[in-house]
């Protein structure tokens, strides 16, 4: 009696849990710190996944390697949650076993709680009453429900991977691969059409703020990488931030700076939220120093833009770039990707003859 009292109360505790944890991953809604077997899943495994992979030699296995892990997360968490259901069915099952012909043994209960929740019925055990009838037809009901909005997720996922990338592809035809905010401006210029910039700044926005509104809906996204060489969406975020903060502080684009603030809000937002959600401790990124900073101006001078002072234009620059740039680079690591490039390889007439700032 009292073992059926607690088979039954742990299945029912099972199946409740496990619907929780279906619903709050796979229903669009906010992250929060409302704890996940799900993203514990993700937080636990990828450290020892990036763990392995520092020990292949080869930079293109130990990236097709890190690939893996968020289609392998995804399947094993589908995977546990099924598990998890069929063992709470099972239990529910094995507390009313003398209701269903033949009378089941636990291993015979969770058998019966499989089939019935992938609706396959070989119909070697059948419900005797009324009761063990309803069970069986609400364990039948979740399996269809689960295994459609199981479907509906995956393809969510896939289509949300696809916008991102998308973005990451058009901009690396723009910015370089790997990308970086100099690069843009860089193309921008090349057009020598004013609206260019502001365009893609907005284009730039709009992408931040769908993976913003992905990212927090759907956390696990954030694993899955990109399937081109030399890029990635995080450097990707890094470079339009730079391109953003540029054109706010330095160069004369009075039609851009709207844009550029709104970007800066929107990815900076993007940010911080997938830091807290991966409870990242914020850290100082990296400085961008004059030389740097004076080489990156001559470059934008020589292509057409008009600069402002540039001491002043570096300070403004690094106040705005110490505000992301932090959270950028523990987001780079945490998930083991590029770190957002600067400035392309300086020329050898560069290198010869760097300019400082002025």
């Amino acid at each position: 009696m009292w073992l059926d009292l607690l088979a039954a109360l742990g299945g029912l505790i099972l199946v409740a849990l496990s619907l929780r944890d279906i619903f709050l991953a796979v229903i669009p809604r906010a992250s929060n710190r409302t704890w996940r077997a799900s993203g514990t899943l993700s937080r636990v495994g990828w450290p020892l996944w990036k763990r392995i992979a520092a020990n292949l030699n080869e930079h293109g296995r130990r990236d097709e390697f890190l690939s893996l892990f968020a289609p392998f997360n995804l399947f094993v968490q589908i995977g546990i949650w099924i598990t998890l259901l069929i063992l709470g069915f099972g239990g529910i099952f094995y507390a009313l076993r003398d209701h269903l012909h033949p009378h089941p043994n636990g291993p015979g209960a969770i058998y019966f709680a499989g089939v019935t929740l992938l609706t396959i019925g070989f119909g070697d055990i059948v419900p005797g009453n009324g009761l063990t009838r309803l069970v069986a037809l609400m364990t039948g009901a979740t399996g269809v429900t689960i295994i459609a909005v199981l479907a509906s997720f995956l393809l969510t996922m896939l289509a949300a991977f696809n916008r991102r990338e998308e973005f990451v592809v058009r901009l690396s035809a723009r910015a370089g691969a790997p990308p970086s905010g100099i690069g843009l401006l860089m193309f921008c210029a090349e057009t020598k059409s004013p609206q260019e910039l502001s365009a893609f700044l907005r284009e730039a926005e709009s992408w931040c703020v769908s993976t913003l509104d992905q990212t927090l809906a759907y956390p696990q996204i954030a694993l899955f990488r990109s399937a081109h060489d030399n890029h990635s969406w995080m450097s990707s975020l890094g470079a339009v931030l730079d391109a953003a903060a540029i054109t706010m502080t330095t160069v004369e684009a009075p039609y851009a700076q709207a844009e550029a603030r709104a970007l800066l809000g929107a990815a900076r937002h993007l940010l911080s939220d997938l830091a807290n959600y991966y409870m990242l401790p914020h850290a100082p990124g990296e400085r961008i120093d004059e030389l740097q900073f004076g080489l990156a101006c001559d470059r934008l001078e020589s292509a057409g833009y008009t600069l402002r002072d540039r001491h002043d234009a570096f300070a403004a620059f690094s106040r705005i770039r110490h505000f992301y740039s932090g959270h950028l680079e523990q987001m780079a690591r945490w998930l083991a990707s590029d770190v957002t490039v600067w400035l392309a390889e300086p020329s050898a007439n560069e290198l010869a003859h760097p300019m400082h700032v002025r």
